[in-house]
């Protein structure tokens, strides 16, 4: 948690700036959203796998507003290769998108 971050998060969409942030890959638990997904400027988004159900290591809590393909999804990495990887940052640009 940070105030600086939280008042740049602010100003971005006092500008109308949407800001999406990944919910973390902290799992079940009561509010395992990390920052800045949990602040209510952002559109928290979680991972769900090829069935549409939530990936089990997708955190959830009250700010969590959508939820995305996150599992399986190939991408590019390092050096000009691709990779299959999982977790909520993954899901994030499909919101974004």
């Amino acid at each position: 948690n940070s105030r600086a971050l939280h008042d740049q998060i602010k100003r971005a969409n006092e500008h109308g700036i949407l800001v999406i942030a990944a919910a973390g890959n902290r799992g079940l638990g009561e509010d395992t959203e990390l920052f800045p997904a949990q602040y209510a400027e952002t559109i928290s988004v979680g991972a769900v796998d090829r069935e549409d159900q939530r990936a089990d290591f997708s955190s959830v809590g009250k700010e969590l507003d959508l939820m995305a393909p996150g599992v399986d999804i190939r991408s590019t990495a390092p050096g000009g290769d691709f990779q299959t990887r999982s977790g909520t940052s993954l899901a994030a640009p499909h919101v974004a998108g």
